[in-house]
């Protein structure tokens, strides 16, 4: 009795998931609401978790992955907006 091939997933699950934690990392440093002492960090921690999630979206036999690049792009979008509000001195 053989046991049966297990496939890899093929679900867009990771490429939609980077794609939404993208967006959010982006939008939410510039909402309006107090987030005195920590805007800057919330783009950072976002987009650093993005990238992971897009990366491992975009690894393997996969469907999503044009989502997974777009969210690879709006990672590295927040990280660089996160470090542009880092070297420009205000506390945001």
């Amino acid at each position: 009795m053989s046991l049966p091939q297990q496939t890899p997933s093929k679900s867009p699950v990771l490429g939609l998931t980077a794609l939404v934690l993208g967006l959010v990392a982006v939008v939410v440093p510039f909402l309006p609401m107090n987030m005195t002492g920590f805007r800057r960090y919330v783009g950072l921690v976002g987009g650093l978790i993005v990238l992971v999630v897009a990366v491992l979206g975009l690894v393997g036999d996969r469907r999503g992955k044009p989502m997974a690049a777009i969210g690879l792009l709006l990672g590295l979008l927040a990280v660089l907006v996160s470090a542009m509000m880092f070297v420009g001195g205000r506390p945001y």
